[in-house]
């Protein structure tokens, strides 16, 4: 019984054994099972894995490859935008600088117009000031102006004739001197014959010649009319000037007129007479044979004996002690030559002593012989200074 049970606790034992061998082994089967489904999904892991990683990276590559693809379409075409861009905008900016450039360059123009328009009308003012001023040397402003000279009043709206303004300016006790002396700087007298002022020395030279205001002169030959203008400011209005020109120069009396007819003198008296032929109707203060001498001389009246005739009956026409002043261009030493439009003095004197004159009075005022070298004509215009004698006679009796 004994026995028995330990045979079946044997058998049990034993079965229990077999049951837990069993249960090893199907364990140990499943052990291996799951080592090899691991090893296999490792291994299926790993490749999964490994493809994964291949096929992720195969796709990364080719995202990448795309993404760069795109990226570089997408620069590229954001470049060519920007170029594009780039380009309307610089075109763009070019036509806003080009408009801009040409709208500052017209209103540049424009100002530079209006800059240059200014200054221009500055410069004219400028220039005309400029010219009113050398019109006006030596003059004084509230006396001589335009074409009518206003006199030295409190009355500016008052205007005078240049004689009419030398008597009033007297009257106002300016002396006949200054009153003449401001007379030769008129603005309407030419600026050419102002110039010859400083050679001829109208002032010293009838101041030489005696000359005072309402004196009658009778100035021979006077051509265009210099020394009866500069006569007519110093005998003044109650003077008289008697401008003879010869017919055989009938231009330079056309041309006196024309004188008188631009700027009137009251006191001038115009007569064109040949000199033999002169006919006075009441005796003159003076007479005055200013550089002509030499036409008469030469070119007028060549007899001699003819000459000296005509200076006997110039006494007829010139009062008791009455005196005529004769002045011309110096001749180079030697024989005279009419061609050369100068006369040596002592040819001209001896002429008058021969007709009954005697010499007063010379002087040296008009000497230039160093501005002048005598062999050019005398009215040489090239020239600006001559070399001229002067000097005074009367009636011997």
């Amino acid at each position: 019984m004994k026995a028995h049970t330990l045979t079946i606790l044997a058998v049990s034992i034993g079965l229990s054994a077999c049951s837990i061998t069993q249960d090893n082994q199907e364990l140990a089967n499943k052990t291996m099972t799951m080592e090899a489904d691991s090893m296999k999904s490792n291994k299926m892991n790993s490749m999964g894995m490994k493809e994964d990683i291949m096929k992720s990276s195969k796709m990364n590559s080719m995202g990448m490859k795309a993404d760069t693809m795109k990226s570089s379409k997408m620069n590229s075409m954001s470049m060519k935008s920007d170029i594009i861009k780039s380009s309307k905008m610089n075109s763009m900016s070019m036509k806003s600088d080009t408009m801009k450039s040409s709208k500052m360059n017209s209103m540049g123009m424009k100002a530079d117009t209006m800059k240059s328009s200014k200054m221009n009308s500055m410069g004219m003012k400028a220039d005309t000031m400029k010219s009113s001023k050398m019109n006006s040397i030596g003059m004084k402003s509230d006396t001589m102006k335009s074409s009518k000279m206003k006199a030295m009043t409190g009355d500016k709206s008052s205007t005078m004739s240049i004689i009419d303004t030398i008597e009033h300016n007297i009257n106002l006790n300016m002396s006949a001197t200054n009153a003449f002396t401001l007379a030769l700087q008129n603005p309407n007298r030419p600026m050419k014959e102002r110039l010859k002022d400083l050679d001829r020395m109208p002032q010293k030279v009838l101041e030489f010649a005696d000359i005072k205001p309402g004196m009658r002169v009778l100035n021979l030959l006077s051509y265009y009319g210099y020394y009866s203008e500069v006569l007519a400011y110093r005998v003044g209005k109650s003077g008289e000037v008697i401008a003879q020109n010869t017919p055989t120069y009938s231009n330079t009396a056309n041309n006196l007129e024309q004188r008188l007819l631009n700027e009137p003198l009251d006191n001038v008296t115009p007569y064109v007479a040949k000199l033999a032929e002169i006919v006075i109707d009441k005796p003159v203060d003076a007479i005055m044979f200013m550089s002509s001498y030499h036409d008469f001389h030469g070119y007028l009246e060549k007899d001699k004996v003819s000459r000296i005739k005509i200076l006997k009956n110039l006494k007829k026409s010139l009062k008791a002690r009455g005196q005529i002043i004769i002045s011309d261009m110096v001749e180079a030493d030697g024989e005279h030559d009419p061609k050369i439009h100068r006369i040596h003095k002592e040819i001209v004197l001896s002429e008058f002593k021969a007709a009954g004159y005697r010499l007063v009075s010379q002087s040296d005022m008009l000497r230039k012989p160093e501005l002048d070298n005598h062999t050019t004509k005398g009215y040489d215009k090239k020239r600006f200074y001559t070399d001229r004698w002067l000097m005074k006679l009367t009636p011997a009796s």
